[in-house]
C-alpha cells in the first residue's frame, strides 16, 4: 500500500512539474503591445495576410516589418535578417485553421500562426503556442506583453 502512495505522489509531482514547465514555455516570447493596436489588428486580421507580410519582410530584409509580423521585438538570430530579393516566395497551398491558431503550408514551407491580442502573429517558437493552447482549454491566458514605455516612465 505504501508503494502505491509513493507512486501516486511521484505521479502528481511529475504532473505539476510538467504543468509548471508548460506554463513557463507558454509565457515566452514576450509580445510588444505597440504591435497590438487597432491598426495592427486590422492589418493582421487573417493568417493569410500575416503569411504575406512575413514573406514581404523576408524578401525586403525589413526588420521592423518582421517584428510587426511576430508581434514582438526581435532577438538573437532574428536581428540578422537580410534581404533576399531572389528568394522565391511560397504560395499558400493549404491553411489548417483552428480556434486561435493556423498552420500554413506553401511549396516546401510550413509555419504556424497564432491569434493573440485580436490579431495574427507568425509563431516561429511553436512550443510556446502549443503550451498556450493547452492552458486556453481551461480558460487560462498566459500571453505576456511588455509594459508600455509610458507606464514604465510614470513609476
Amino acid at each position: 500500500m505504501d508503494i502505491w502512495k509513493s507512486l501516486l505522489k511521484i505521479f502528481f509531482f511529475l504532473v505539476l512539474a510538467a504543468l509548471g514547465l508548460a506554463a513557463l514555455l507558454a509565457r515566452n516570447p514576450i509580445y510588444n503591445p505597440d504591435f497590438f493596436t487597432p491598426e495592427y489588428q486590422e492589418v493582421f486580421s487573417t493568417p493569410e495576410i500575416a503569411f504575406e507580410k512575413l514573406w514581404d519582410a523576408h524578401v525586403s530584409g525589413d526588420k521592423e516589418a518582421y517584428a510587426e509580423v511576430l508581434g514582438r521585438d526581435l532577438d538573437g538570430v532574428e536581428l540578422e535578417l537580410r534581404a533576399s530579393p531572389d528568394f522565391e516566395r511560397p504560395r499558400i497551398d493549404r491553411v489548417k485553421l483552428s480556434e486561435g491558431s493556423a498552420y500554413i503550408t506553401g511549396m516546401s514551407w510550413k509555419g504556424s500562426f497564432e491569434k493573440i491580442g485580436g490579431r495574427w502573429v507568425f509563431q516561429n517558437k511553436e512550443i510556446g503556442m502549443y503550451c498556450r493552447s493547452l492552458f486556453r482549454l481551461v480558460g487560462v491566458e498566459l500571453v505576456r506583453f511588455t509594459p508600455p514605455a509610458a507606464d514604465a516612465s510614470q513609476k
